[in-house]
């Protein structure tokens, strides 16, 4: 079992800015070369933002549970994973010290903005 994976920066933040999160979907995982390109850099070079990566249960290398059985699948589920972002986005304002209330700003595509939706 691996816990969610996750990659950050803190290269563009600034004390009041927002935090950004990209959740991932229903792909293979995700890459810390996501924090490198893409519009959201942009939009965090402007607005000041820390970024956050997110990668899905049951995809990649976040695996909750020992087999892929049907019994297990039970946590695979939109619910769990909005459930998994709310628990991340406290942890991490946590983790990282991160000044109440800053808004954060989710992104995702396919499934995964649907999420973020």
């Amino acid at each position: 079992m691996r816990p969610l994976l996750i990659h950050f920066s803190f290269e563009f933040y600034e004390e009041g800015g927002p935090i950004f999160v990209q959740i991932g979907g229903e792909g293979p995982g995700i890459s810390s070369a996501w924090l490198n390109y893409g519009a959201w850099i942009d939009w965090a070079k402007k607005e000041k933002a820390a970024l956050f990566i997110l990668e899905h249960r049951y995809y990649g290398e976040s695996k909750p549970v020992s087999d892929m059985s049907t019994e297990n699948m039970k946590f695979l589920s939109s619910r769990q994973a909005l459930h998994d972002l709310a628990t991340f986005m406290a942890n991490m304002t946590e983790r990282f010290n991160i000044s109440r209330p800053r808004p954060w700003v989710s992104f995702g595509c396919s499934y995964a903005g649907s999420l973020s939706a």
